[in-house]
């Protein structure tokens, strides 16, 4: 490879960082709009990319609105979607 394309490649690379990193920064902000959480707290959640809050946690930090108990009519047909 020359050097120009090595070049070329990075400065795309660097692109495409900058533009994952305003996604992000926006994620952040809105999400922590409609929260109400602080920029920090939003970032503290997604630093792992992978938290997973329980129902009670995702109320508590107004992620969720509420919690109610699933009510399936009897007689109801049930439909599983996905993976058999």
């Amino acid at each position: 490879m020359t050097y120009e394309k090595v070049s070329f490649i990075e400065s795309q690379l660097e692109e495409q960082y900058k533009q994952v990193k305003r996604l992000r920064e926006n994620i952040t902000t809105a999400f922590a709009t409609y929260t109400g959480l602080t920029i920090t707290e939003v970032e503290a959640l997604m630093v792992s990319g992978a938290t997973i809050l329980n129902a009670t946690d995702a109320l508590s930090k107004s992620i969720i609105n509420e919690i109610r108990e699933v009510v399936i009519a009897p007689g109801s047909q049930i439909i599983s979607i996905g993976n058999a």
